[in-house]
């Protein structure tokens, strides 16, 4: 979605009390907004909303932020680009605007990606990630931070925790991530002291080993498939070829089955193991 070309859309000056917040927000709390309130206390609002027309009243699909901002000046109207969209639409120029912008926290960005594959059935990992403009593996591994306890996502939220290190935890066995974090914070822990200390500590769940390789071996799989579908339609006046590539290419879909029915096998032997 190129959503630069949203703001080709003329401005409209809406009245404050028929904008709404959009149940396809992705943020779950708009933070600390003084110095918002102070910037368009001093300034203007610089950036206009961007809403959408629902039976009486917009529903605001980007600048919630901007909006209380607003409320808390007594604005009565507020700058808006009105675009006619679908819930779809609606929630995926949301996620667009603040991931271009990076002002969503890292556990708000992973809820609206798994909202918009699980939640709703928009589109799977890679969809999403072409959409966006972020690599499949970042998409995926924003999403595993949600496996984490509450208090561990409440770090990463209020920034105390990197992801990247988050990230490390996520592999580690349930019952020891709470008790490693305080020992990575007060020891300024970088990715390759926690990896050291999972191994040296065999930290790490044997599935999760498992399955970390197999998810890698299909990023790695379907990398293969967009380069080999750029080679088919370069050659697409040699039928013969072209016969020849298909084959090639069911083959690559076939490696992408056999591990997804592995990843099968080993949860299930896991979930055995464990009853």
């Amino acid at each position: 979605m190129d959503t630069a070309r949203i703001y080709e859309y003329p401005v409209e000056k809406i009245h404050i009390n028929r904008l709404v917040k959009s149940e396809f927000n992705v943020r779950y709390s708009v933070g600390d907004i003084s110095e918002l309130v102070k910037s368009i206390s001093s300034l203007g609002l610089l950036e206009p909303l961007i809403v959408r027309p629902k039976s009486n009243y917009f529903e605001v699909i980007c600048g919630n932020r901007r909006l209380e901002a607003c409320r808390k000046l007594n604005y009565k109207f507020v700058p808006c680009i009105i675009k006619d969209v679908n819930d779809r639409e609606a929630n995926l120029i949301s996620i667009v605007e603040n991931v271009q912008r990076e002002t969503l926290d890292p556990i708000d960005e992973a809820r609206s990606y798994m909202n918009f594959v699980e939640k709703y059935g928009w589109g799977g990992i890679s969809e999403l990630a072409r959409l966006i403009g972020k690599s499949e593996p970042y998409v995926s591994h924003r999403i595993g931070l949600l496996k984490l306890p509450q208090e561990i996502q409440e770090l990463i939220g209020r920034r105390q925790l990197k992801p990247s290190i988050a990230m490390e935890i996520v592999r580690v066995k349930k019952d020891r991530q709470a008790e490693l974090v305080p020992l990575i914070l007060k020891n300024n822990m970088s990715v390759r002291d926690i990896r050291k200390k999972i191994k040296d500590e065999n930290l790490n769940t044997e599935s999760d080993l498992y399955l970390v390789a197999f998810r890698k071996a299909k990023l790695l799989i379907k990398s293969c498939l967009i380069n080999f579908d750029e080679i088919i339609e370069k050659v697409q006046s040699e039928p013969e070829l072209i016969s020849d590539l298909m084959n090639v290419r069911q083959g690559l879909h076939k490696l992408i089955d056999d591990i997804i029915h592995m990843e099968k096998e080993r949860k299930q032997k896991e979930r055995t193991r464990h009853f």
